[in-house]
């Protein structure tokens, strides 16, 4: 993530309009605000593995009613226990300082499209109860600014059917490969074996045959 932090520093993107970001797990913390900060021009985000989903919380204003859920941290649930997102910390009632809390901002204001893969919509995230919750309240925030989200991808990820439907109610153009759970898919397909090339010598056969007769 420090070279993702120097390019970013670097190199001039403030007229980028795509971000794809791929991260598997990540356990480190980043403020993905400041990174992206200048990055005002993006409308289509790709977001693969549970490494991002800290860009996710970036994007969503914290619910003062959920700032004690998920106090255990969030975990993913296929790999390394990291989020690779700030956490908010908890009210102090013994701190004097009751001045207004900082303004969120969260990057790419002309975001419309989001695209998500290889996330597990039921991992736990700090702040709110899961993952499915924390962009459900994305794209109601988005809404409520008038900057709304019109197009979601999930493909593939762990999402039951009732989740994939509730999101669909939020967006215009919902895409879904109706895969509740790929990587349950793929083992069942190994283990039912493949097909043995050997199963063809009998239509070979039979077909030396016909030629044979004529």
């Amino acid at each position: 993530m420090d070279i993702l932090r120097r390019a970013c520093d670097v190199l001039s993107l403030s007229n980028l309009e795509f971000l794809s970001l791929s991260s598997p797990s990540q356990n480190q913390f980043i403020d993905w605000n400041k990174i992206f900060q200048h990055y005002t021009e993006v409308t289509t985000v790709r977001l693969n593995g549970c490494g991002t989903i800290g860009v996710l919380q970036a994007l969503t204003s914290p619910e003062p009613a959920n700032t004690t859920a998920g106090g255990n941290g969030g975990k993913c649930k296929r790999g390394d226990d990291a989020n690779g997102a700030w956490a908010r910390a908890p009210d102090n009632d013994d701190n004097d300082n009751h001045g207004p809390a900082p303004v969120h901002m969260p990057p790419f204001p002309k975001l419309t499209s989001l695209l998500l893969k290889e996330l597990d919509f039921s991992n736990t995230v700090p702040g709110w109860d899961d993952l499915y919750d924390l962009i459900v309240s994305m794209v109601e925030q988005r809404e409520a600014t008038k900057t709304p989200l019109k197009t979601l991808c999930i493909e593939p990820c762990v999402i039951s059917a009732d989740e994939a439907d509730g999101l669909e109610t939020f967006v215009p153009n919902f895409y879904w490969d109706y895969e509740e759970d790929p990587w349950e898919s793929l083992a069942t397909m190994f283990e039912g074996g493949f097909d043995d090339p050997s199963d063809d010598s009998e239509a070979e056969s039979s077909d030396t045959d016909f030629f044979a007769g004529d």
